[in-house]
C-alpha cells in the first residue's frame, strides 16, 4: 500500500490548469489567432477593410480566450475548493492499494486502476486523469512508499496507459 499526503497549493493548481486542463485551448487559440492576424495583414494589402475588421476581431477574441480562460478556470477551481471545504485547507491523501482511494477533508472517492486514461509528468507533480477528473500526486510527499514504487504500480496495473 502506497500513500501520498500533501496540501494542494497554487503552484500545483496553476501548472495543472495551464499544462493539462487548458492546454489545447491555449494552443489552438494561439494558432487560430496567429492565422487571423496573418489573414488581416493579407486583406490590408488587398484593401478589403471588411475582412480586415472581421479577421482582426476574431483574432483578438481567440487570443483573449486563450489567455483569459485558464485564469478564470483557476479562479473557479479555487472557489469550488473553498465551497467544498468551507474555506479551510485540508490535506489530500491518495492511497494506492486494490484501488486508488482519494480523501480530502470530507470528500472521498475511489477509482479502479483501469479507469485511468492518462498520466502527466509535470514539474511540480504527476497528474492521473480519470476522464476529466484529475488525481494529483506530489512526488516528494509519499508517507508510505516512494515515487519509484508509485511508478511501478501504475505501470503494472495500467498496462494500456502510455507514459
Amino acid at each position: 500500500m502506497l500513500q501520498n499526503k500533501f496540501i494542494v497549493n497554487d503552484k500545483i493548481l496553476k501548472e495543472y490548469v495551464f499544462k493539462v486542463a487548458c492546454k489545447n485551448l491555449i494552443i489552438w487559440g494561439n494558432i487560430i489567432g496567429i492565422i487571423g492576424i496573418a489573414l488581416t495583414i493579407f486583406y490590408i494589402n488587398k484593401n478589403n477593410y471588411f475582412q480586415v475588421g472581421l479577421n482582426l476581431s476574431l483574432s483578438i477574441i481567440c487570443l483573449f480566450t486563450a489567455y483569459i480562460s485558464p485564469i478564470l478556470m483557476l479562479k473557479i477551481i479555487k472557489s469550488q475548493n473553498k465551497k467544498l471545504h468551507n474555506s479551510k485547507s485540508y490535506e489530500t491523501m491518495i492511497t494506492f492499494s486494490d484501488k486508488i482511494y482519494m480523501n480530502e477533508g470530507s470528500y472521498s472517492n475511489s477509482f479502479d486502476y483501469n479507469q485511468i486514461t492518462k498520466i502527466y509528468k509535470l514539474k511540480t507533480c504527476y497528474i492521473l486523469t480519470i476522464g476529466k477528473i484529475p488525481i494529483i500526486i506530489e512526488p516528494n510527499s509519499f508517507t508510505n512508499g516512494s515515487l519509484n514504487d508509485f511508478l511501478s504500480i501504475i505501470k503494472e496495473k495500467c498496462i494500456n496507459l502510455k507514459f
